[in-house]
Parts: C-alpha cells; structure tokens; sequence
C-alpha cells in the first residue's frame, strides 16, 4: 500500500485540491488509490481476451501501453467509465466540484506511468 500511495499522491498533484482540504490528507489519498485499483480493475475486465497467454513483464508492457493509449485517446467511453468510478468514490457535491479536475489528473497520470509504477498497480490489484 505505501507504494499504491506515491502515485496516489503524483494525481493529487494535478489537481487543486489540498491534502488537507475537506477530505483531510489520509482520506484523499484513500479515495484516489482507490478510484486507480478500480480504474485497473475495469481495463484489465476489458482486456481479458487480449491477454491470454502473457505473464509477467510482457503483461505489465501490455497494459502499460493500453493506459497511455486510453489516456492519450480520451475516447468517450474512457470519460464515461473513469467519470462512473470517481462518482462511486466521492459524494455528490464533491464529484461535481472535482469530477473534472480528477479526470483530467488521472489520464495526465496515465500518460507518464514508469514501468516501475505499473508494476505497482498490477501487484496491487492482483493481491487483492
């Protein structure tokens, strides 16, 4: 979890929004690790027929090219299922004053992910 947190902590960066403000340091970083794992979840549920029969680093090079595909295209299903997990994870009156913002910081997240850090994300989904 102490890894998950550095790039929980890199998208909070991007935004406006304080460590400290409303939700308090521990809390928003809670949120935005959370809203990644679920954001991993949906993607590798996409592609689970693309990746039968690759392990290991050749898997974690898949995907790390299918964020930066998805976060460079921002296609309109990419906005809507991203939009759809954040919704999940914050209540009413702060998704509609951070939706954007959080969008936004997660696809500029996902444009740069090291190999390091998806290698993070995959271990943290896959441990749950």
């Amino acid at each position: 979890m102490k890894k998950i947190d550095g790039l929980a902590h890199k998208v909070l960066s991007k935004t406006s929004i304080q460590e400290d403000q409303q939700f308090g340091s521990v809390l928003a970083i809670i949120m935005i690790v959370g809203i990644i794992v679920n954001v991993v979840r949906v993607v590798q549920e996409c592609e689970k027929k693309n990746t039968n029969g690759i392990y290991g680093d050749d898997l974690c090079l898949f995907f790390r090219k299918t964020f930066k595909y998805l976060s460079l295209r921002r296609g309109w299903y990419t906005s809507m299922m991203l939009k759809k997990i954040i919704r999940q994870h914050l209540p009413i009156k702060d998704y509609r004053e951070y939706r954007q913002e959080l969008h936004d910081a997660i696809l500029d997240t996902g444009i740069n992910l090291s190999e390091k850090e998806t290698q993070i994300l995959m271990e943290a989904v896959n441990n749950d």
